[in-house]
C-alpha cells in the first residue's frame, strides 16, 4: 500500500461511485439480530445480505402502503 493509498479516507456517508453499495449502520436488539440471522440462514445468505434483502422489501412496501394512504 502507498503512502497515498494509506492515508486517503473518505466519508462514511459519502455517495456511492461506479455502482458500488455503501454502508449503513444499524443498531439491532438481540432478538432483531438472531431472527435476522434465522432469516439469512433459511435462505442461505449472509447477514448482510439477507439484511439488504429486507430492507428492499420494506421499501417496497412502505411505497405501497404510502400510495394507497394517500
Amino acid at each position: 500500500m502507498t503512502q497515498m493509498n494509506a492515508t486517503k479516507a473518505t466519508h462514511p456517508s459519502a455517495p456511492p461511485t461506479n455502482n458500488r453499495t455503501n454502508q449503513v449502520l444499524v443498531r439491532l436488539t438481540p432478538a432483531e439480530r438472531a431472527e435476522l440471522e434465522s432469516i439469512a440462514e433459511l435462505e442461505q445468505r449472509s447477514l448482510s445480505g439477507a439484511t439488504r434483502i429486507m430492507i428492499q422489501r420494506g421499501i417496497s412496501q412502505y411505497k405501497t402502503e404510502s400510495l394507497i394512504a394517500d
